[in-house]
C-alpha cells in the first residue's frame, strides 16, 4: 500500500505534469 504511494511520487518526480 505504502509502496504504491511512493512509486506514484517517484513517477511524478521523474516527469512532472507542468
Amino acid at each position: 500500500m505504502f509502496s504504491q504511494l511512493l512509486q506514484l511520487h517517484y513517477f511524478e518526480s521523474l516527469h512532472p505534469n507542468v
